[in-house]
């Protein structure tokens, strides 16, 4: 496929079991055509803003998940043989789409 979209899908796992998810999808892309893209929140490394330090903390609680800082999406892409290429972060959200392609 062109396009492989996950919106909101990867703060609710762990750092192995999204490894294991985004593995699985970079074995069916083509390498020069496919594109990954990921919705998801992306917080800063540090002052992060109240909203984004409860959704790291609820996502913990509830599910064993994180939201991660561009730094940890960066390793988790490098995981699964995929470079980060872009990210898109509206001023002032930590909402953002992450574009990847295959290594």
């Amino acid at each position: 496929a062109r396009i492989y979209y996950f919106g909101t899908v990867c703060h609710d796992w762990d750092d192995d079991s999204c490894i294991k998810l985004l593995s699985n999808t970079a074995k069916a892309m083509e390498k020069g055509y496919s594109t990954l893209l990921i919705s998801d929140l992306v917080i800063p490394e540090v002052g992060a803003s109240v909203r984004a330090a409860a959704m790291d903390l609820q996502m913990m609680v509830l599910l064993a998940g994180i939201e991660r800082t561009e730094s940890q999406w960066r390793a988790i892409l490098d995981g699964c043989g995929l470079d980060l290429v872009r990210v898109w972060s509206p001023s002032g959200a930590s909402e953002s789409v992450l574009e990847a392609h295959l290594r």
